[in-house]
């Protein structure tokens, strides 16, 4: 398992965050909200100085339209950065996006929630939608290449991890076989998206506490 975080977890740009990540995670998800010349110009003079960290990189595509989308996926391309894989919500044309597409993920949202054959499980969606069955069931989805992991506290998620999440991805891994599956995977990517350094500090904590004795939850992950 390579654990990660999302690329805002304090004010400044994507170097200044990865910099700060660096040493404390494996990966940094590159946030892309849309796309536009000044993000592009910001991209353009940070890769460089991004590829010599020791991290390796997601990309989370934009979140307004797939024309964004295919601007951001092919910068990068064009651009030749190391990109795990690409994080796509189910906007408007995703299915004709992704088709060929074998390093781009699907996200369930919690009002949009599609099975499909490579996705990226954001639990803190899950436990809000309540569509564990659903999706987790479903045929169509073959194999979980990323998690997305945050506290939810009053129906409010990306909070900081606490006992409840972990004790609910348990349960995942118990009943579900794709979960277990792709927890017991080395490559199987898992992702803070936790806005807030001081939180994520402690997320992780807690992470490798149960993940090394279990005391943190009645059900070691």
């Amino acid at each position: 398992m390579k654990i990660g975080s999302a690329s805002w977890i304090k004010r400044g740009t994507y170097l200044d965050n990865s910099e700060a990540l660096e040493k404390r995670v494996d990966f940094v998800e590159l946030l892309i909200y849309t796309w536009d010349r000044d993000l592009e110009k910001i991209l353009e003079n940070e890769l460089p100085r991004l590829r010599n960290l020791s991290l390796f990189y997601t990309v989370h595509l934009p979140l307004d339209n797939m024309e964004n989308c295919q601007k951001a996926y092919y910068f990068f391309k064009e651009k030749g950065f190391p990109v795990k894989s690409f994080t796509l919500h189910p906007l408007k044309g995703w299915e004709r996006f992704i088709r060929e597409k074998r390093d781009v993920i699907l996200e369930n949202l919690i009002d949009v929630c599609v099975p499909f054959e490579r996705m990226c499980l954001d639990i803190g969606h899950l436990t809000l939608s309540k569509k564990e069955d659903f999706l987790l069931y479903s045929s169509d989805l073959k194999i979980i290449k990323e998690f997305h992991i945050h506290g939810v506290v009053r129906h409010k998620d990306h909070c900081v991890l606490n006992v409840p999440m972990m004790n609910y991805v348990a349960g995942l891994k118990k009943r579900y076989p794709v979960v277990e599956s792709a927890l017991a995977r080395t490559g199987t990517l898992m992702n803070f998206e936790i806005f807030d350094l001081k939180k994520l500090l402690i997320s992780l904590r807690r992470l490798k506490a149960n993940e090394i004795s279990g005391s943190q939850t009645r059900q070691p992950l």
